[in-house]
């Protein structure tokens, strides 16, 4: 299983730029325009485990990964919470734990969610 496809899937329909473990402006020219207009938000997750959870002839059959996915936005978070927590579960994805917090220092409400999924890829 592709989790980052699963991740980019579950996200998509929030028409808002996702990246993988960080953000840098430097290095972002598609996406520049669209971050620096203050209504818009955009993604960043990153993996926190892959851990096996199953073995079986001395293989690996189930795997659990831990993710963690950010959401920074200008905005108010109010009811985006619940639309991102029902996009993550409704694409398989167990959500242990959100967090929301506005930064002082550069204005961005953050919404932290603690993610997992399990895949079995059994080898014939």
């Amino acid at each position: 299983m592709d989790v980052n496809k699963k991740v980019n899937g579950a996200l998509c329909q929030f028409e808002r730029p996702v990246f993988l473990d960080e953000y840098d402006r430097k290095r972002d020219n598609k996406n520049i325009a669209y971050i620096e207009n203050e209504s818009q938000g955009y993604f960043v997750y990153n993996y926190v485990t892959e851990t096996g959870v199953l073995y079986g002839d001395n293989k690996e059959l189930e795997e659990k990964t831990v993710l963690q996915i950010h959401y920074y936005t200008k905005n108010n978070m109010t009811g985006v919470t619940k639309q991102i927590k029902k996009a993550l579960t409704q694409s398989d994805f167990i959500v242990a734990d959100v967090r929301r917090v506005k930064e002082k220092d550069t204005g961005y409400y953050h919404l932290t969610a603690e993610i997992s999924i399990y895949s079995c890829d059994l080898e014939e």
